[in-house]
């Protein structure tokens, strides 16, 4: 019974999310962060941020994200672009 309630309340976080989720969402918005202020290649942020494999990080960042890697940075650069006309 005590390990089960350790485990029930050992993996969830405070917002209801597993830890496992938690640190998906940390990896994931170190990458919005490297998107937005570098010109790294995708592959080199997605090893960067602890995923081992290319597929893996852009399954995970469009599911938080709802855009793939490359259609967030596109957006960003465009809209960056947009606001140096104005």
């Amino acid at each position: 019974m005590a390990a089960r309630l350790c485990r029930d309340s050992c993996n969830t976080s405070a917002g209801g999310r597993s830890v496992g989720e938690w640190i998906q969402e940390l990896r994931i918005n170190g990458a919005v962060e490297l998107l937005q202020t570098t010109e790294l290649p995708i592959k080199s942020i997605s090893s960067y941020v602890g995923y081992k494999s290319i597929q893996g990080f852009i399954k995970a960042f469009k599911k938080i994200i709802e855009k793939t890697p490359t259609a967030f940075r596109k957006d960003k650069e465009t809209s960056s672009a947009k606001e140096e006309h104005s």
